[in-house]
């Protein structure tokens, strides 16, 4: 699943009542949404809990559907179409083949991901949603980045891609990371 040791404990109940309303008919839908290839796309503040949602996704489309799960960020996205990275650790399939493949894809911090002028990222980027809306594959996507503004580093094309793969949730709330200090 690629979720790290951060994510080890998220679990449906450590969600507030706030993060739970706002995704709960997708918890509830989960098994005809992965059928549809129908993600999600959490948007919002820092620390409003996107990534943390995305990992109980992650766990949960496994234990309950037995369903393969990847979560990884815009960055590593880029990265892995330069050049040759392992998926994991102990895994010979490299990360872009696992990326192009995997039933339930989290594409963390999208719009973070540092973009040079030849617009390489950005046509990857496009060329990946066709490709995972073609075979009906899940992709969840996370993003401190408004939609509207997505529009100006992805393109047209792209920010449409999205609006056919996901359902747009904004997360609002205070920082939860703050809170922890």
């Amino acid at each position: 699943m690629n979720l790290g040791l951060r994510y080890q404990n998220s679990t449906k109940k450590t969600l507030t009542i706030e993060q739970l309303k706002n995704v709960q008919f997708y918890f509830d839908t989960l098994e005809e949404q992965i059928s549809e290839g129908k993600g999600l796309f959490l948007w919002g503040s820092n620390g409003t809990g996107k990534s943390y949602i995305a990992s109980i996704l992650c766990k949960q489309v496994w234990s309950d559907y037995r369903v393969s799960s990847y979560m990884v960020t815009a960055s590593e996205v880029k990265d892995s179409f330069i050049k040759e990275i392992p998926a994991n650790k102990d895994s010979s399939e490299l990360m872009r083949d696992r990326i192009l493949s995997v039933r339930f894809l989290v594409l963390d911090d999208v719009g973070t991901e540092y973009r040079t002028n030849s617009g390489f990222f950005e046509t990857q980027f496009e060329i990946l949603l066709r490709q995972r809306i073609r075979e009906k594959l899940t992709t969840l996507l996370t993003s401190n980045v408004n939609p509207k503004d997505l529009i100006s580093i992805y393109g047209e094309s792209a920010v449409s891609l999205m609006k056919e793969a996901t359902y747009p949730i904004k997360l609002v709330g205070d920082d939860w990371r703050g809170k922890k200090v």
